[in-house]
């Protein structure tokens, strides 16, 4: 081992002398070629440079855009863009994060996502919170949970093969306790700890407002992305059972593990940049001003030309 300490030593003086000159080199810094390649893609792509991608550490800018482009930004990716907006919205919602938020609204909308459906997404975030909480204040056991989850799931996949329809009105709260208890059993085959260790009082309308919007299959965000959208919250909050719940509800309406991933990727990404915006103190009114430029820019560009439109109407 003593032999080595020269070596050692040695190594870290040429390491030392090779970056003398280039302190940020020294520091693991991009080179200056990539950094300047990396701001003119962002400006390429948004139209401007943010403030939050400038005050970013040069070193660590490249990777990071790579990774916001490649998963939120990419118009090819598993989920549709409308989805992955609404479900940054949802996790951005109850973080809380007024940057993100903001971001994430304009550009669900700029996607075409409905008022309904802008809507469903902050409710479903603050549901998953809300049960999260009893989940886990009540403190739960993981693995009765899982198996109450996974004879959910079985269920629903005999009832589905069977063609046997659900008899359950999913617009009406429950008029008891009791009447409350009996939907639930319906529904899990039994009635959790959990769910019976609610306060009585607020049990029927806890219940309802789970089963009207979550486990609805009529509202305006279809079954599948609903899944993903309470998945993304619950993996950054993070909540064990939740995560376990929402991932076989979501195979179980259809969704591939490509794009379960992905809704946790974009979980991930939210807590990101709302960690940067936060930390760094971005300003405000400035961030909306240079988002609200940058949406504009998009929709610019994305515009079909007037020649490309009359080329398509000859068409």
């Amino acid at each position: 081992m003593r032999n080595l300490v020269p070596l050692i030593a040695a190594l870290v003086i040429g390491i030392s002398s090779a970056h003398a000159n280039d302190p940020k080199a020294a520091l693991g810094a991009p080179s200056v070629n990539e950094l300047q390649a990396t701001l003119d893609d962002i400006k390429q792509t948004l139209g401007l440079v943010p403030d939050m991608f400038k005050l970013y550490p040069e070193q660590a800018l490249p990777a990071a855009w790579q990774t916001l482009k490649a998963i939120q930004l990419n118009p090819n990716s598993a989920i549709p863009c409308r989805y992955k907006e609404l479900l940054g919205l949802a996790v951005s919602a109850q973080i809380p994060c007024h940057y993100c938020t903001f971001f994430h609204t304009e550009a669900a909308k700029l996607n075409g996502a409905s008022d309904a459906e802008i809507k469903e997404a902050v409710a479903l975030a603050s549901l998953e919170r809300q049960w999260s909480t009893f989940l886990s204040g009540y403190q739960t056991d993981f693995d009765d949970f899982k198996q109450m989850t996974d004879q959910f799931i079985e269920k629903t996949k005999r009832a589905a093969a069977e063609a046997s329809a659900s008899n359950m009105n999913f617009t009406s709260i429950p008029a008891s306790p009791e009447a409350t208890y009996a939907e639930v059993a319906q529904t899990f085959g039994r009635v959790p700890e959990f769910i019976r260790n609610i306060p009585p009082a607020g049990v029927s309308g806890a219940w309802g407002g789970l089963k009207v919007l979550a486990f609805n299959p009529h509202t305006a965000i279809p079954p599948k992305y609903k899944d993903l959208i309470t998945l993304a919250v619950s993996a950054q909050i993070p909540c064990s059972y939740c995560v376990y719940f929402d991932t076989q509800t979501a195979r179980l309406d259809g969704a591939t593990e490509e794009e379960i991933n992905e809704a946790i990727g974009m979980a991930a990404m939210s807590r990101h940049w709302s960690t940067v915006l936060n930390g760094m103190q971005i300003d405000s009114s400035r961030f909306r001003k240079q988002l609200t430029q940058a949406f504009a820019y998009i929709k610019k560009q994305s515009a079909p030309s007037p020649h490309n439109s009359q080329a398509k109407t000859r068409g």
